[in-house]
């Protein structure tokens, strides 16, 4: 089978980074695009095949497997105090939906040549500050919350699949993916939303935690050069390879609104994140070059946020 024949599933099609991923797929014209989502998309895009469906109905995910020769596993509920309040709901959907998709994809007569999952930084847990950023081997790994766990869990069973069923594994930890048109309420959204509405920008203690923040068409370009590039049985980061103290975020975002104030509230200790993630790896074996700066792309949220709430400067 050429390149150019290739039929490529998503899961989490219509999500945030699905669309977007789907979006570059259909452009770049050698793919055959189908995403399984259960939702609608809004605006579907021409050239992709969309299928509604659950992650949760083995069923349902093996229908939409078919022929596919790649498949790239974004389906997953997000979110770190939902996934406190409704854990069942958390190992339904991320664990036990993978769980379907990896057994979708070795079933008999699939002919998968490509398994890319989709991990996150949250299963590290709390992480040093560190010159260079921690690399795929850092541990101990200590997730703090059941939304960290299951991201753990799904590399776990797509390990043991690759061990067991011979299935062609890549891996992706993604670090707080961002960008216009994000539905999933994130820290940078929830700052200027606030902003924008004259509330007060919200901060867990001081604010000297940070965080490595990921633009959309950097989360993108790792998928894709991972599609071709991935070693298999191997995790890399797709990050921005920087850092930022959320207060120097806060301050950032402030200053785009005249009278925002940040205020501060005690530390929780269900959200941790003290570093960044290394990408010497994804540059090396997948050619990844991050290309958005923090600072660049928060002005790009900012400026698509006001265009969209009619509030242009």
């Amino acid at each position: 089978m050429s390149f150019q024949e290739r039929e490529i599933l998503v899961t989490g099609g219509t999500g945030f980074i699905g669309s977007n991923l789907c979006k570059k797929l259909v452009d770049t014209g050698d793919f055959r695009v189908t995403s399984f989502s259960n939702e609608d998309p809004n605006p579907p895009l021409e050239g992709i095949t969309y299928l509604r469906g659950d992650i949760t109905s083995f069923n349902e995910v093996k229908d939409a497997v078919g022929d596919s020769s790649v498949i790239i596993n974004l389906a997953a509920l997000l979110g770190v105090f939902r996934s406190i309040e409704d854990i069942d709901l958390y190992v339904d959907v991320n664990i036990k939906g993978t769980v379907n998709v990896l057994k979708a994809a070795t079933a008999s007569g699939a002919r998968v040549e490509k398994f890319i999952q989709a991990s996150s930084d949250a299963i590290y847990g709390e992480y040093p500050l560190i010159e260079g950023g921690i690399d795929e081997n850092f541990s101990p790994l200590t997730p703090p919350n059941p939304y960290s766990v299951s991201k753990l869990a799904q590399e776990y069973f797509c390990h043991s699949y690759f061990y067991t069923h011979n299935l062609p594994l890549v891996a992706l930890r993604f670090s707080n993916a961002y960008g216009p048109g994000q539905r999933e309420k994130n820290i940078i959204w929830t700052f200027i939303e606030d902003a924008a509405k004259a509330k007060p920008i919200v901060l867990f203690g001081e604010g000297r935690h940070g965080r490595d923040f990921t633009y959309i068409t950097d989360i993108v370009q790792g998928i894709v050069k991972a599609i071709d590039r991935g070693r298999l049985n191997e995790a890399y980061h797709i990050s921005s390879g920087s850092f930022i103290q959320i207060r120097d975020l806060a301050q950032l975002i402030a200053a785009n609104f005249p009278g925002a104030e940040v205020a501060h509230v005690p530390a929780n200790k269900a959200v941790v994140s003290q570093g960044f993630l290394s990408v010497t790896k994804a540059r090396q074996d997948l050619g990844y070059n991050p290309q958005v700066s923090i600072k660049e792309g928060v002005t790009r949220c900012i400026f698509w946020y006001k265009r969209e709430h009619g509030k242009e400067d």
